[in-house]
């Protein structure tokens, strides 16, 4: 169908150029495109052809060829001719001449800007216009205001909000419970500090756990208060006590014994007398204890300390330490 429009303009053209030949006679046929020029042009200025530009035929040459709908422009009232062109009875010898090919890259460029020219109606129409119209109504009431509903605002931390698993709990004496901080968001990451209104009652460590100390003898509260940013929640702890312990009253030290002093000196020396059998000496101040030598008469000790019940402490052999009774000792 496209292409019968374009013949049906080019035969439209081509009797307007026939109707003007026969105004003006100096227009000359170009024998290789056929097209018509003005004889002042040398050349054909379409095709350039350096062949020599013959006279126009006369329209009786022309009228051997028939396009489809050429009687259109002819009988408005008929209706196009069929497919096809024919050559009509009684045409001239002269051979027609075919119409200029289609340029289709010039045509789909048109199509393509007038799809492009569309769009763009569209999406003014559709998009930039009722956009403008709302922005620049001039019915619109200049007094009327446009009401922001408010969104709730986080802390700086980023906390909305924070809750306790409990409000309120009792410990038995020395009894412990750790409470569960929820956050919103859940995912919020941060620190608790925890406090106690009363530490002599009910102690809490950083992670929650609550312990009761309460020693008084009848029960007693603390409120326990977590804070996290500029978030705080608190819980009541009731603590249960034990009786009151009475202290147990302070022992006075005894006084050690003041050793009773012997008939001999300390440092004293002597010799053994009495000790016709000999004289065993023992590793204490009795005769229960180890013996550890044996001594007779004569031999030399040195006086070291009274031990009681009649019993020294003494040195023999120079360096040996022993114990015996003062009756066998002879101090010098």
């Amino acid at each position: 169908m496209v292409q019968n429009v374009y013949y049906m303009c080019i035969y439209g053209q081509r009797r307007y150029d026939t109707m003007v030949r026969k105004k003006d006679s100096n227009v000359v046929h170009c024998a290789s495109c056929g097209e018509d020029y003005s004889a002042t042009y040398k050349f054909c200025p379409f095709c350039g052809g350096a062949q020599t530009p013959t006279t126009q035929p006369a329209m009786a040459d022309e009228s051997g060829y028939e396009f489809d709908g050429q009687d259109v422009f002819d009988r408005p009232d008929a209706q196009p001719a069929g497919k096809g062109g024919k050559r009509l009875p009684g045409a001239g010898g002269q051979a027609p001449t075919p119409p200029p090919p289609i340029n289709w890259p010039r045509l789909i460029t048109f199509l393509c800007s007038l799809v492009i020219i569309a769009a763009a109606l569209v999406m003014v129409f559709t998009v930039v216009y009722p956009h403008l119209r709302d922005v620049t109504n001039p019915d619109a009431n200049p007094s009327a205001s446009v009401s922001v509903s408010p969104t709730a605002t986080l802390s700086p931390e980023g906390l909305a909000g924070m809750t306790l698993d409990t409000t309120d709990f009792t410990l038995q004496p020395q009894q412990t419970h750790t409470l569960t901080v929820t956050f919103d968001p859940a995912d919020w990451e941060g620190t608790v500090s925890w406090t106690s209104s009363d530490e002599t009652c009910a102690t809490v460590d950083e992670d929650g756990v609550v312990t009761n100390v309460n020693a008084s003898g009848t029960q007693r509260r603390a409120v326990i208060t977590a804070t996290a940013g500029s978030q705080t929640v608190t819980c009541t702890v009731y603590c249960q006590s034990t009786a009151p312990v009475t202290p147990a009253p302070t022992a006075e030290p005894t006084p050690e014994p003041t050793p009773e002093s012997g008939d001999i000196p300390n440092g004293s020396k002597g010799t053994i007398m009495n000790a016709a059998n000999g004289l065993r000496v023992r590793s204490g101040p009795g005769t229960s204890y180890d013996v550890l030598a044996s001594l007779k008469n004569g031999d030399s000790i040195t006086v070291v300390s009274y031990a009681g019940d009649n019993w020294y402490e003494i040195r023999y052999s120079s360096t040996k330490i022993g114990y015996i009774m003062g009756d066998y000792i002879n101090a010098n």
